[in-house]
């Protein structure tokens, strides 16, 4: 997990729709 602070955004939304 260390992609958190690179795309924190795009994390979010793609950890919601998976």
């Amino acid at each position: 997990v260390t992609k958190k602070g690179k795309v924190p955004v795009l994390d979010s939304r793609r950890k919601r729709n998976n």
